[in-house]
């Protein structure tokens, strides 16, 4: 059964029954915004519907920017749809401009046949039915990504255990538009925020799972960059009773025989790609993106490709040496 959380101050009973009954969708529905933000990190939720106008809180008062608060605080880690009563038709282009999003059709990653953007109450059985098909192949379409790259899924169930769900979710959501050809439609800064998090949750799990030195919590580093250093061997900073301190990791030469240089070059591309793209990469200052970019023409967004296979080439050799990796660790002393 799939389930879906509902957020829409008017009771929709119909709705919920036809999703259960003929799609064998669980739907959940909370009435306001503030009760929502308690679903919104569920791990069993496979997507929110919205409505356009709807209480942020037990007051039952209508805001008319409830849309843009709701999906800040989904954050992207739920595809979401709107299901709106009749409102939406006239003062939806407003409604996107105030979304938290570059795009301007933010919904096409994962619903790329919607061309208005929501889908009407009112409508009757053919948009109710639309909306739920479609999040009924939304989920057919993870399932098939987790069985096509099964291996490396498993890799990150194992290695990454704790870590393991935020990683799948966001590579699930790189994938996606790769493995069915719609990277035309993807918002560029939602897959560098992506990208950006794979990396870091698997940094953080490194740290965890003791495959990374050190292991005082006083002593890890603070930012991506010098996790990145660390889990290389190098010089880093992080800070102590808010002073910023450098660490060095001795035993140095014992970490870099164990860690081949493409490793390294697979940490930058996927740092550089990921701020660049989710905007965090420094202005005024010509990347090695950007670079690439201008001259690669409209196939920049290979970029985005051969950056999430080469983080597949990263697991693989983390799977294999993840023994020796976590000896290594142990010998480095900060």
């Amino acid at each position: 059964m799939i389930r879906v959380l509902l957020v829409d101050d008017q009771p929709l009973n119909s709705f919920i029954d036809l999703a259960r009954i003929k799609y064998d969708i669980e739907i959940h529905q909370c009435y306001n915004l503030e009760t929502a933000k308690k679903e919104f990190d569920k791990k069993d939720y496979k997507a929110v519907i919205l409505d356009c106008y709807c209480s942020k809180d037990e007051s039952n008062e209508e805001h008319i920017d409830f849309l843009k608060e709701a999906i800040c605080n989904i954050n992207d880690r739920l595809p979401w749809y709107i299901l709106s009563g009749g409102t939406a038709k006239g003062n939806f282009p407003l409604i996107i401009k105030l979304l938290p999003s570059k795009g301007e059709q933010p919904w096409k990653q994962w619903d790329p046949e919607n061309e208005k953007g929501y889908y009407s109450k009112t409508g009757g059985d053919v948009e109710l039915n639309t909306l739920l098909r479609r999040i009924v192949e939304l989920d057919s379409e993870r399932n098939e990504i987790l069985t096509h790259y099964e291996r490396y899924i498993s890799i990150i169930e194992r290695r990454c255990a704790e870590h393991s769900k935020d990683i799948i979710d966001n590579l699930i959501w790189i994938l996606k538009p790769i493995y069915y050809n719609r990277l035309d439609e993807v918002d560029d800064a939602n897959m560098g925020l992506r990208i950006r998090t794979c990396l870091e949750e698997f940094l953080n799990s490194c740290i965890k799972t003791g495959t990374m030195p050190p292991h005082n919590s006083d002593e890890v580093p603070n930012v991506t960059s010098d996790k990145i250093k660390c889990f290389l061997g190098k010089e880093y900073e992080t800070y102590s009773n808010e002073q910023k301190i450098k660490k060095t990791v001795e035993s140095i030469n014992v970490r870099t025989k164990i860690v081949p240089s493409f490793i390294h070059g697979i940490f930058t591309e996927m740092r550089e790609i990921g701020n660049h793209f989710a905007g965090h990469s420094k202005k005024n200052v010509e990347s090695s993106v950007q670079k690439r970019a201008r001259y690669c023409g409209d196939y920049w967004k290979n970029q985005l490709v051969s950056c999430c296979f080469n983080f597949f080439d990263l697991l693989l050799w983390y799977d294999s040496k993840f023994d020796e990796l976590k000896n290594n660790a142990e010998q480095c002393r900060i």
